[in-house]
């Protein structure tokens, strides 16, 4: 898909993924770009983010595929956390984030507004790939950073859902 806007986000995508029972994986890219391209991946992840058997197969896929592949983990945090804490953070993320790929580094930065931060650092990246939510019923939801992402940058982005 190289285009999605609000209405379709809302629509007939979103109604999709909460009828389908099984892993699902939708890019979105600009005309012409190819998977293959991607060198420099961005993994936006949460401070309770598990490790996700789809994503790690995936990037484990294209790390291989691509030698000099770089995929970057990014955590965002709040400006409220005290730096010992936002380091313990980081500790115990980086061993997390080893479960999914060891070829991988993270990124924690510090700010209120987790959106803004992962659509500035989608500017140095080929690919973003973002997981989808399950909400109340275990209905898998298109929540607000993966929509804010797709409609705030212009790189490819692909989202991933796990059954």
């Amino acid at each position: 898909m190289s285009k999605i806007d609000e209405a379709t986000l809302s629509g007939p995508l979103e109604k999709l993924f909460v009828r389908l029972d099984s892993n699902v994986a939708i890019l979105r890219a600009p005309t012409g770009w190819k998977v293959e391209s991607a060198r420099r991946i961005l993994v936006p992840v949460t401070m309770r983010s598990h490790p996700n058997t789809l994503r790690a197969r995936l990037l484990t896929h294209l790390n291989r595929q691509q030698k000099d592949c770089t995929i970057s983990y990014l955590m965002v945090v709040p400006n409220s956390l005290s730096q010992t804490v936002v380091e313990r953070i980081r500790r115990i993320n980086t061993i997390n984030m080893f479960d999914e790929i060891a070829e991988a580094e993270l990124q924690v930065v510090v700010s209120d507004d987790p959106l803004q931060a992962i659509i500035e650092a989608s500017a140095e990246s080929d690919l973003v790939v973002l997981g989808l939510e399950k909400g109340r019923h275990r209905r898998r939801l298109i929540s607000t950073i993966p929509r804010g992402v797709l409609l705030g940058t212009g790189r490819a982005v692909l989202l991933v859902g796990q059954a």
